[in-house]
């Protein structure tokens, strides 16, 4: 019984001393302080006041107000799809004349060309030509005036009284002599003395005539004047006489063009037989010729149509 109890409080002994020899110490826990920033207040934004600078508005221009002028005669010509306008107006500068052919042009856009006849006031319904001008506006429009471009504009002012005088030209050495205004009479003559051939002639009093453009008095004097030297038979009496076989020529051809085929007018018919004689004898046909007699029956069957 001894014994056991010896051997008892041995094994507890061990136990004891095992169990203290494997127990650990206690660990002590260091906390490291952490040094955190203090944290400093924001210093207070100041806005900087910007100046504000009212930009400076220019004064509005004012809008040029367009020449005036009042449409006297207003005509087409069927053939050219050409537009043929007179005019009047108190203005007589130039800058005021192209005003006017800008308002024009705007307003004619249906026609292949334009040409216009700026008038002063001085009679009624139109009185005395102080410009005149002619431009295309179609591709088509540029060979019918004889233009360079769809955008050229051929203008040939006359003097007006009370317009501004242009800046007198400086002295030259040898100056150039001073060409005058010449009318179509004036053409015809100088093309007639010239040294060309008779279908050259007939070929630059042709484009004379196809871009001119007659007054209504005018015209009437031109028909009056052809009829009359057909029926006293003197039209073909000459037909070596350049000016005045000329003269016929570019008569009749400004009366045929002023007319449309489609109105079927007497006077456009007989204008157009006139010419043919006129043109084909002076170029060389024989008067007695069979296509000569015949048009000129027909033309006195048109001279009873004639009123």
């Amino acid at each position: 019984m001894f014994n056991r109890l010896v051997m008892i409080g041995i094994l507890a002994g061990l136990t004891l001393i095992t169990a203290a020899c494997g127990a650990k110490p206690a660990s002590t826990e260091t906390k490291t302080a952490t040094n955190e920033p203090k944290q400093v207040a924001a210093a207070p934004v100041v806005e900087e006041q910007k100046t504000e600078v009212k930009e400076a508005v220019p004064p509005a221009k004012e809008t040029p107000k367009a020449v005036q002028f009042k449409i006297a005669e207003d005509k087409k010509n069927e053939k050219q799809n050409g537009r043929y306008i007179r005019v009047t107006t108190d203005s007589t500068s130039e800058s005021d004349f192209k005003d006017i052919i800008n308002q024009v042009k705007a307003d004619s856009k249906a026609y292949d060309a334009v040409w216009l006849y700026i008038h002063d006031t001085s009679a009624s319904p139109f009185g005395k030509n102080i410009a005149t001008v002619r431009f295309p506006i179609t591709q088509k429009g540029i060979a019918l005036v004889g233009a360079k471009n769809k955008d050229d504009v051929i203008m040939e002012s006359k003097s007006v009284t009370g317009a501004k005088t242009p800046a007198e030209p400086k002295k030259q050495d040898n100056p150039a002599p001073a060409v005058a205004n010449k009318g179509w009479e004036s053409d015809v003559d100088e093309i007639a003395k010239s040294k060309k051939t008779e279908t050259e002639k007939f070929d630059e009093i042709s484009k004379l005539a196809r871009i001119y453009q007659p007054s209504q008095q005018e015209l009437k004097d031109f028909e009056t004047i052809i009829i009359a030297e057909f029926k006293n038979g003197k039209y073909l009496k000459d037909v070596k006489n350049h000016k005045y076989m000329l003269s016929n020529v570019f008569r009749s051809t400004v009366v045929e063009r002023q007319y449309d085929d489609k109105e079927k007018q007497p006077i456009d018919a007989f204008a157009l037989d006139f010419l043919q004689n006129t043109k084909n004898t002076y170029r060389g046909e024989a008067v007695s010729s069979a296509s000569v007699k015949s048009n000129e029956e027909q033309m006195k069957k048109t001279l009873a149509q004639i009123k």
